[in-house]
């Protein structure tokens, strides 16, 4: 009788072992919470520049148009 207890733990505890797959700790949940977080806002600062860079192209354009209409007198 011990050894067939003993036999049907082991057997469900290696069922568990076998069939379980791991949940994830609450680190890798809030890694990855934190990794998504960044990624918003890396995309966001991206965003961000290309405003930037769009307009610096146009004040650029607009001075160029400032020169051309009032030319500097040396």
């Amino acid at each position: 009788m011990k050894l067939l207890i003993t036999s049907l733990m082991a057997s469900i505890l290696l069922l568990f072992i076998a069939c379980g797959e791991p949940s994830p700790s609450e680190a890798d949940l809030a890694a990855e919470a934190e990794a998504e977080r960044i990624e918003a806002l890396n995309e966001d600062v991206s965003t961000s520049v290309e405003k930037i860079e769009s307009t610096a192209d146009e004040l650029v354009v607009a001075l160029d148009s400032l020169d051309l209409l009032f030319p500097e007198e040396n």
